[in-house]
């Protein structure tokens, strides 16, 4: 019986952690591609065009857009995250 029990509770887990993975790869998938958004648009106001940067350039300003994204989220509750990120569906 305890055998059991204890295989019940694994299968939650492996739900719930599997949930959380798809959950925050969606996550990091759009704060990315609004990263590279944000990026052209801060490109394009500078009256200059990606191809004036490098890949590496590019990667570098993408990187920099995604950390402010993520601290904009640090101050928003899950929920506020998720409708700021078009994710709201998951709710």
């Amino acid at each position: 019986m305890l055998q059991d029990f204890k295989k019940g509770v694994f299968k939650i887990a492996d739900k719930i952690s599997s949930g959380y993975d798809s959950t925050n790869s969606a996550i990091k998938q759009k704060v990315h591609e609004m990263a590279i958004l944000n990026t052209k648009k801060t490109i394009a106001e500078r009256n200059k065009s990606v191809d004036d940067y490098t890949d590496d350039e590019f990667e570098m300003l993408i990187k920099a857009e995604e950390e402010k994204i993520y601290s904009t989220i640090k101050s928003m509750s899950i929920k506020a995250v998720l409708i700021f990120l078009g994710l709201d569906a998951l709710l």
